[in-house]
């Protein structure tokens, strides 16, 4: 990941007008984040503003931040006060020894060009028994559209593959089941709208861009929100479904939820 890089234009910040969409998936990786996170050590690579982290903080039993961009960094911290952040490339920070229970990565795996090797690094700073998260789009649906400064992104079979290249229990599940999304009319007329102006490069690669084009086909947008509590969500959170590995080329989701354990 490079240091000169200007991840604010790929980032969604606390205020920022959003769909409601984009609100649902940032509430459903938190959610299903914090299950993890109840009096563990842990560590969230790639946190950018950090809107999601009051709720991980609340439940665990310290939580460190990581982040290569300075500015987005500068905003997190006014959300977190009590959070112990690093500017730094992952690849390259010197952890002097220290150990996590849980490591988050959030829509950001596809930034690395070596994801794989990423996450073995990460396993030599987790916990016995410690676990990687990660939230990541799903490549391979229809009208996959690929985030401005991308690397790589991985497939079920990818994350098959580095869990047994790295010894580590996979588990994976599957948000936004499109089969129910799909019975939405609006949501259908959306996904053709989104794959023709893909087909003719028209969709813009910077949040600003987006949130125009956002603004047309969605119309009313809502403010990001700040995760204190899950209160004010519970009834929008539907918790990810579990994917059968022997079943991956049937995918059917949009975002992919990979929990990696360490073995003891």
């Amino acid at each position: 990941m490079k240091k000169n890089t200007n991840f604010t234009e790929v980032t969604e910040f606390p205020d920022e007008l959003v769909t409601q969409q984009q609100i649902d998936r940032f509430v459903q990786r938190y959610f299903w984040s914090v299950e993890y996170c109840k009096g563990k050590t842990i560590l969230e690579v790639a946190c950018g503003s950090g809107p999601g982290l009051p709720l991980i903080a609340s439940v665990a039993k310290q939580v460190f931040a990581l982040d290569i961009d300075k500015n987005l960094l500068s905003v997190a911290k006014k959300y977190n006060p009590n959070i112990v952040f690093f500017n730094d490339d992952i690849e390259s920070h010197d952890f002097r020894g220290a150990k996590y229970d849980v490591i988050m990565i959030h829509e950001a795996i596809y930034y690395f060009e070596d994801p794989i090797g990423l996450l073995k690094r990460l396993k030599e700073i987790l916990h016995p028994n410690g676990v990687i998260l990660i939230s990541s789009v799903n490549p391979s649906i229809e009208g996959f559209n690929k985030s401005q400064f991308s690397k790589n992104y991985l497939d079920i079979s990818a994350y098959i593959n580095a869990a047994n290249e790295l010894d580590m229990k996979l588990t994976v599940s599957g948000g936004f089941e499109l089969a129910a999304l799909n019975k939405n009319l609006s949501f259908k007329f959306r996904q053709k709208l989104k794959k023709l102006a893909s087909s003719f490069g028209l969709i813009p690669k910077s949040m600003r861009g987006k949130r125009i084009l956002k603004r047309i086909f969605f119309g009313r947008l809502s403010k990001m929100p700040v995760l204190k509590d899950k209160s004010n969500f519970i009834g929008r959170y539907i918790a990810p479904q579990a994917i059968c590995k022997e079943q991956a080329n049937d995918l059917d989701y949009e975002i992919l939820y990979i929990s990696l354990t360490l073995n003891s």
